[in-house]
């Protein structure tokens, strides 16, 4: 989605106000939301966190990190959303460098100021409706409890293996928590590897379905992610 067109009076245009702005996001570790208008090449619109880690005021630029393990999935060359919920403040931004684990924009010239009641209605991850998911599985899930999923990412260079709390499971399929929208992506191929640190007899695959923004109650940060096995 889109930034809201404002009024001049609602921009940020002062340069050292900007550079303080995105001090305090360093200093706070904010977790701010990044985006991109257009799908990439997978045919996903990326959504990310993101963190600023490093802002250098003599050349005018700021590093912005993922939160996730496994990099921006940006498509090089187009321009990105970054937004702060907490503060209602939005710019739009080419980067100048989108190469390895980090992004580099140059400072922003002016920031977006965000009515309240617009910032109440963005909405950039689909919500998660467990009440709907329930008619489209062949078994019903059972809560997990506080489990660990080890989890294995099939496809990747690495073999990248993580931990994630696992949040319910039955024959068909599973879900598990993370931290990031960008983590795992919808069609991604992943192993089942172990539970609570106890290896299964055979790893079980299964393939991304959806990944889902959580309920306020659930910390409001956190993502469902949804598997079917087989």
């Amino acid at each position: 989605m889109g930034v809201k067109k404002l009024n001049p009076d609602n921009f940020i245009i002062d340069d050292l106000e900007i550079i303080g702005i995105f001090k305090s996001f360093f200093q706070t570790k904010e977790k701010l939301w990044s985006w991109q208008q257009k799908f990439n090449a997978q045919g996903i619109r990326p959504v990310h966190f993101c963190m600023i880690r490093k802002i250098d005021v003599i050349k005018k630029f700021i590093e912005i990190v993922p939160n996730n393990s496994s990099g921006f999935k940006f498509t090089p060359g187009e321009e990105i959303f970054i937004f702060s919920r907490e503060r209602g403040l939005a710019v739009k931004i080419k980067p100048r460098e989108m190469e390895g684990p980090y992004l580099v924009i140059p400072l922003p010239t002016r920031l977006s100021k965000l009515a309240p009641d617009f910032v109440s209605k963005i909405s950039l991850v689909e919500a998660d409706n467990e009440e709907a998911n329930l008619t489209n599985r062949a078994a019903p899930r059972k809560k997990a409890g506080e489990k660990m999923a080890t989890i294995k990412k099939l496809g990747d260079a690495e073999g990248q293996v993580n931990f994630f709390d696992l949040y319910d499971i039955s024959p068909g399929g599973m879900g598990f928590t993370v931290e990031d929208p960008a983590e795992f992506a919808k069609g991604e191929t992943v192993q089942l590897i172990a539970i609570d640190g106890k290896d299964l007899p055979k790893p079980v695959e299964g393939t991304i379905t959806a990944v889902r923004q959580m309920d306020d109650e659930f910390g409001g940060d956190l993502f469902k992610v949804g598997v079917k096995f087989g």
